[in-house]
């Protein structure tokens, strides 16, 4: 079971057992900044995701993608995908919303044999 404890109010700490995850937080305006086909980020359920390097793999392709660009999707996405799918792509998943106030590198770190 994941523990989250706050270490700032751009920063929190996400432990499970054997990982440890700095969650970076991004102010919606910086998130919108992300909203074109380049270099695209969106929310989803307070997730922060850059789909860059996914808009090829997406199965409804680019378009819809960049509808969302620099947006909360949310709604939208809970509309076309199962409750599984975005914990299957956690992996783009490189913050949360929040404040923002300053930027922070994104890192995880496994503790222990793998």
């Amino acid at each position: 079971m994941a523990t989250t404890t706050q270490l700032s109010d751009e920063t929190s700490l996400q432990t499970e057992p054997n990982e440890i995850t700095l969650i970076k937080r991004f102010s919606p305006k910086e998130v919108a900044e992300h909203n074109s086909l380049e270099d695209i980020w969106i929310i989803v359920d307070g997730g922060v995701y850059d789909l860059t390097k996914f808009l090829s793999e997406h199965p409804g392709g680019k378009k819809i993608l960049q509808g969302v660009a620099g947006k909360d999707a949310s709604k939208k996405f809970h509309k076309y995908h199962r409750k599984t799918t975005l914990a299957e792509y956690n992996r783009l998943r490189i913050g949360d919303l929040g404040s923002g106030k300053k930027k922070a590198i994104f890192f995880g770190l496994k503790l222990g044999n793998s």
